[in-house]
């Protein structure tokens, strides 16, 4: 059976300095509904839940779970501890197919976190940081594995891409700063030197172009959206939080391959 699971990330990141603590909304900061009060704050005109999960307190006390599938009553699975990476909690996201999770720490729930959350600037931080390891070490590949000089590395990008780059060449050699070529790539265009260059799939474990493709697919889309603020990571469920777990399993995947070339 396939697992679900993204890899461990063995390189430099620490998946344990981005947890689930510092993206969740704290107890105090809660969206809930308090036994023996009026919930219609909380209903559409249709009397439908306008959020994703609702927790109900008695007494200062959660005792149940609002959902758009009914009142949950609270087990084991709902709990997460404060110090879960946030990988792992995608992963559980996707296992567990809940809205949310209560987070725990030293036995008390101390907050609530929900696939929203991975929008935040945590969570970006956290991606982008991954995502920096594989621009790192695809040119650190490029460098190590490629003979070709650096203009004939050009050809392999379209004609409009390479004369920007040959025009910042030129620009910066004329102020005399001496700049590595591959230095000045874009994530896209090493993920596209790496797609049409037999020697770096080979490298990879990747044993066709088409596969090659595949496998890289969404990785710089992942990076533009991380980059941008203001567009949601997530903003579709839950579409957007499975691609997003199959795109961090591709660029975990990728980094262990490369970390022994």
């Amino acid at each position: 059976m396939k697992s679900n699971t993204i890899p461990v990330n063995t390189l430099s990141i620490s998946n344990k300095s981005f947890a689930a603590e510092l993206i969740m909304t704290p107890l105090s900061e809660l969206t809930y509904w308090e036994v023996g009060t009026a919930k219609d704050n909380y209903l559409t005109e249709n009397g439908e839940l306008k959020y994703d999960v609702i927790p109900v307190f008695d007494k200062g006390r959660i005792i149940i779970l609002i959902t758009q599938r009914g009142y949950q009553t609270i087990n084991q699975e709902w709990f997460i501890t404060s110090d879960t990476p946030i990988p792992d909690l995608v992963n559980l996201f996707i296992d567990k197919k809940k809205p949310a999770f209560l987070v725990v720490q030293y036995n008390d729930i101390i907050g609530l976190v929900t696939p929203a959350d991975l929008n935040k600037l945590c969570s970006r931080v956290y991606i982008y940081s991954l995502i920096g390891s594989v621009e790192l070490m695809l040119t650190r590949l490029i460098h190590n594995v490629i003979t070709l000089p650096d203009f004939n590395i050009l050809e392999l990008l379209s004609t409009e891409r390479s004369n920007e780059i040959l025009t910042l060449v030129n620009k910066l050699q004329s102020q005399n700063v001496d700049i590595d070529l591959v230095q000045l790539l874009y994530l896209s265009d090493l993920l596209t030197i790496v797609e049409k260059t037999p020697v770096l799939r080979k490298k990879l474990g990747f044993l066709s172009r088409k596969t090659t493709e595949k496998e890289l697919s969404g990785i710089n889309d992942l990076r533009n959206k991380t980059m941008h603020l203001v567009q949601p990571i997530l903003s579709k469920m839950p579409d957007d939080l499975k691609t997003l777990h199959k795109r961090l399993k591709r660029i975990q995947t990728l980094l262990l391959k490369g970390e022994d070339q």
